[in-house]
């Protein structure tokens, strides 16, 4: 999550968003809103290049890790290490 907003514009392929406890699959010129410290990510829900704009409102990008939930094992997003 980030202590900022952030805005995503999707342009080409499909990916599938976890924001909070809601799966999302999105398309082109569909766009998510994820509010300040709402944990969420996303995966290449296709075979095709995914190509979207992640706009960080924010000067510093910052991110902090969280631990998988149940709902991003769900939607099949990476779980990956915290060292």
């Amino acid at each position: 999550f980030h202590e900022y907003g952030e805005i995503v514009l999707v342009q080409e392929g499909e990916s599938r968003f976890v924001i909070g406890d809601l799966i999302r699959e999105a398309r082109p010129g569909d766009i998510l809103v994820v509010k300040a410290r709402t944990p969420h990510g996303f995966i290449n829900a296709a075979s095709g290049i995914l190509k979207q704009l992640d706009i960080h409102v924010s000067p510093r990008f910052q991110q902090e890790l969280v631990e998988p939930t149940v709902v991003s094992r769900r939607a099949g997003l990476p779980e990956r290490s915290r060292r």
